[in-house]
């Protein structure tokens, strides 16, 4: 069970707060709060915009206990009635442009909800509006795991101009039983979105829901000045969609929608993305296993927002304990708000994804589809929307239908196999990935699992599917989820698997150190990929913003003298130690050549701490050129030079007695030792030779 942030009494008080400038959500799920265990004391001038609650706890919502957990739990406060009070300002700067008010509520027992002061809605207590209710009043049984849409009825006389509260009153359905859960938020004329799904290079879906059926339209533009518009298929509805057609490749665009007739339409705020880029560099972010609604999620979600990231790819298990439609917006939309609003954000299938049916993922998410015939699909129990690719940069991204091999498994030779086998063999990029939910390899929890019964565990079935193909087409990274951890592994042939099942959801232990592990750490957390020509840079961020893994290494041909990326021959990996399959032998996340060029032994593991460890590498700009040369002064007066290799060419060392030269060669010879197959060179000091460099020619 994973225990949510448990909350302190602290003396700040919150004040009003505008939700990051949030027109739509006046209150989003996530959002801080005040609240304390109910007391009379405070009689009906809690609820005024004007109550000091500088001296009740302050936690993020939602709050209580439900399935999976949530962001707060009210730890330490079991005590009287059971009843807790909760007080959130906000602000309004035009009451007269919320046109419609929705009240979104997930919650356990019963409660009532006061808005400035005038009660607004009860729910599963006694009583008609504006009565008084007593603190030991119990609710009647309403069980979490579902929110509702609650229309607010005449918004534009209940809200006020600046400063509102929403003060809310939770009573537990049994006496002596502390089982409140809250998590509400407070929208105004939209009651989901506006979105962004399918995002791709010359297209993009903008989707939202308003409570009433209404026509609607997206104005979009290369500039906030818009210009331009697209219209939603069909006539009014609650739930609309667009679809915006010829955009260009990695071009920053704006958008609104505007749902309504003429002059009572209701119209967002502007917001932009960035369609994916036909080529050129990318940064990325990969996570699973995340929507249990808990602190770790939030915090995950923040740090993966700071980074701003060119995309998000989710290797499923989107909502815990199954993706509902109740669970939706508290535990998916409402969390990734101002992510889904701007980044494309692509998800991959999971066992829990399934559980509750496929409605409520294929009526909240949108995906690039696959050409498997129809026929096909039915054969194999799969659709459309399964499993699909995409280009973006120099990648390209196939994601796969592997939830959970109780559910369905890809054996060589089905329908999806032989897609996946077309699409590889197809692209041209120079990077190419595959994500799916169940693991190519684990030491955690499901290390051996055998879902299907068929006597092969789970894990050798996905390796001995998948790893064929990626040796074949130069897969140079899997990226899996299912095992709450992360877990990265030295490769597999020339292939690199990643294990990021630390979204949010209860973390899993070591079972079982599979040989072929570099790193498992039992961490909520989100992995950050960037590409930079022929080198990755893959760094583990937990939810708390700490870095604690990160992998780089250069793209090459195996053939190549430096078969796994590090810089370093295979003559060099001999002499020292290294392994020539594995650019980080020792595991520690620094790169075999990065540690030799730097004079740290690449055999050794550094157990220093990971973020002191891992900064210079980290700091180090990823377009340096190549080949990186070292030159120290060593203690007898001489100078070391240390070079990296680089596949395809030969170095030439040269050196001046100034940066503008002459540069001359540097020879064997009575001054000079040179070991090519070391990749470094020892000279006896000269007072007029003080720059080197190391020049890269073809060969011959």
């Amino acid at each position: 069970m994973i225990w949510p942030r448990i909350v302190l009494l602290i003396g700040l008080s919150l004040g009003a707060v505008r939700v990051g400038g949030d027109a739509v959500a006046l209150i989003g799920v996530g959002d801080s709060w005040r609240f304390q265990a109910a007391s009379d004391a405070a009689s009906e001038s809690w609820r005024q915009v004007d109550f000091d609650d500088s001296s009740w706890r302050a936690g993020e919502s939602g709050f209580g206990l439900s399935t999976w957990g949530e962001n707060t739990m009210f730890h330490g406060m079991l005590r009287g009635s059971g009843a807790v009070q909760f007080r959130k300002t906000f602000v309004v700067d035009d009451p007269g442009s919320v046109r419609s008010l929705t009240f979104r509520c997930d919650w356990q027992g019963g409660f009532v909800a006061w808005l400035n002061g005038v009660e607004i809605l009860r729910r599963n207590l006694p009583g008609i509006p504006d009565t008084p209710l007593p603190l030991e009043t119990p609710a009647s049984y309403r069980p979490a795991g579902a929110a509702e849409d609650i229309p607010v009825p005449d918004p534009g006389q209940r809200l006020q101009r600046g400063t509102n509260v929403l003060a809310i009153q939770c009573h537990p359905y049994a006496l002596g039983w502390f089982d409140v859960v809250l998590v509400p938020e407070l929208l105004a004329n939209f009651s989901r979105g506006p979105y962004l799904q399918q995002v791709l290079q010359e297209r993009a879906t903008v989707l939202w829901r308003t409570p009433e059926s209404l026509p609607g339209e997206v104005e979009y533009g290369e500039t906030p000045a818009l210009g331009a518009t697209a219209s939603p298929d069909g006539g009014p509805s609650g739930a609309l969609e667009a679809v915006i057609r010829g955009l260009k490749p990695g071009t920053r665009y704006w958008y609104r929608v505007r749902s309504g007739p003429g002059g009572a339409s209701v119209v967002s705020p502007t917001y932009s993305f960035r369609t994916l880029p036909a080529s050129g560099d990318l940064d990325f972010a990969v996570l699973g296993d995340s929507g249990a609604g808990t602190a770790a999620q939030f915090g995950v979600a923040r740090r993966i927002t700071e980074a701003s990231p060119d995309l998000l790819l989710h290797l499923g298990d989107i909502v815990y304990p199954s993706f509902s439609l109740g669970r939706t917006d508290t535990r998916l939309l409402g969390v990734y708000r101002s992510l889904l609003r701007s980044t494309p954000y692509f998800f991959a299938w999971g066992n829990h994804d399934l559980y509750g049916g496929t409605e409520a993922f294929l009526s909240a998410l949108r995906a690039p589809t696959n050409n498997t015939p129809p026929e096909h699909h039915r054969s194999a129990g799969t659709i459309p929307e399964f499993y699909y690719s995409f280009d973006a940069g120099d990648a390209h991204f196939a994601v796969l239908y592997w939830p959970d091999s109780g559910q369905y498994s890809m054996p060589p030779g089905c329908p999806q196999w032989r897609w996946l086998e077309a699409d590889l063999a197809a692209s041209d990029k120079t990077w190419k990935f595959l994500a799916l939910h169940h693991p190519v390899n684990t030491s955690g929890g499901h290390r051996f699992d055998d879902r299907n019964q068929n006597g092969i565990l789970d894990r050798l079935e996905v390796a001995g599917s998948l790893l064929p193909l990626a040796e074949q087409y130069g897969v140079q990274m899997i990226f899996s989820g299912h095992d709450h951890n992360y877990e990265r592994f030295h490769p597999a042939g020339s292939t690199h698997l990643l294990v990021s099942g630390g979204g949010g959801i209860l973390l899993y232990g070591m079972t079982e150190p599979d040989p072929a592990s570099a790193v498992f750490e039992s961490r909520w957390h989100y992995a950050s990929i960037r590409l930079r020509g022929d080198l990755l840079r893959l760094v583990a961020v937990d939810w708390e913003g700490r870095v604690f893994d990160a992998l780089e290494f250069r793209r090459t041909d195996r053939s190549s003298g430096d078969a796994d990326g590090d810089g370093l021959s295979l003559e060099a990996e001999q002499w020292l130690g290294t392994r020539p399959d594995r650019p980080d032998t020792d595991g520690d996340g620094l790169p075999d050549g990065w540690e030799f060029l730097r004079g740290s032994p690449p055999t050794q593991r550094d157990l220093s701490e990971p973020e002191r460890r891992l900064q210079p590498l980290l700091a180090a700009p990823m377009d340096r050129p190549q080949p990186e040369l070292a030159a120290v002064r060593d203690p007898s007066g001489g100078v070391l030079l240390r070079w990296l290799a680089v596949p395809g060419g030969r170095i030439v060392l040269e050196q001046a007695p100034s940066v503008e030269g002459p540069w001359n060669t540097v020879l064997p010879g009575a001054n000079v030792t040179v070991r090519p197959e070391a990749q470094q060179a020892e000279l006896i000091a000269s007072g007029d030779q003080r720059y080197f460099r190391a020049r890269r020619v073809p060969v011959p």
